[in-house]
């Protein structure tokens, strides 16, 4: 597909859209903040070991980012990446654009941010990015971890229209003009074909019916909120 070259704001001026990261530093839900290790994790589940920092190469070899990718855009969504920054550390995020206008992308970032394991989803209601509007973004807690500082279910409006949390830290979009890159997913047929077997993969790593449980949760939970 050939990319559009727009702005993040002039995607936003036109279309709902919204921020999602398969990124997770730990491998469940990390440490309280006396560095005590959490007891469950996203879901609730007890653990028996403690939480370990991932290495970088398992964080970038991580199944969930290309199932994740897969699923939006087997809902039809637009994906491009974005990059964040805070201090010295840098990530490209999932820019998802509702380009065919179908008035899901909320529900299905929070479904999916429960599913991917998520500190929180960032949505944009169409012009939000827009300064000369009142217009505002807003994250939504995605997952019961002990040190998510955005509980399970709140919605938290974003002022200042650039911000994300990931991993309990405070990003900003390094550069809102900035024409980010589409992501291309498939390098190959066979991977293509193959996409099916990759959410599988992913699946088998996570309890779904206990997910499932979550997304229905968290819906009715903020259910006529915005």
């Amino acid at each position: 597909m050939q990319q559009k070259k727009l702005t993040l704001e002039e995607w936003n001026n036109k279309f709902d859209c919204g921020l999602i990261t398969s990124y997770r530093k730990y491998n469940n839900c990390g440490f309280r903040e006396d560095n005590f290790p959490c007891q469950t994790d996203e879901f609730g589940k007890i653990i028996k070991e403690e939480p370990r920092i991932l290495t970088e190469k398992e964080v970038k070899e991580s199944r969930r980012v290309r199932a994740l990718s897969i699923e939006l855009l087997r809902k039809k969504y637009y994906l491009l990446s974005a990059p964040v920054k805070s201090n010295e550390k840098d990530f490209a995020v999932i820019f998802v654009v509702d380009k065919d206008k179908k008035g899901k992308l909320k529900e299905d970032l929070i479904k999916l941010g429960v599913k991917y394991k998520q500190d929180s989803i960032l949505f944009l209601p169409k012009g939000a990015l827009n300064q000369e509007t009142d217009i505002k973004g807003y994250l939504i807690g995605t997952n019961k971890c002990y040190n998510n500082p955005l509980s399970f279910g709140k919605v938290q409006e974003i002022d200042n229209k650039k911000f994300i949390i990931i991993n309990g830290e405070l990003f900003f979009l390094e550069n809102i003009q900035y024409k980010t890159d589409f992501i291309e997913v498939f390098s190959s047929g066979s991977q293509a074909m193959g996409a099916g077997t990759m959410i599988r993969n992913y699946e088998k790593t996570i309890p779904l019916e206990l997910v499932e449980k979550q997304q229905k949760e968290i819906l009715n939970q903020i259910k006529g909120n915005r």
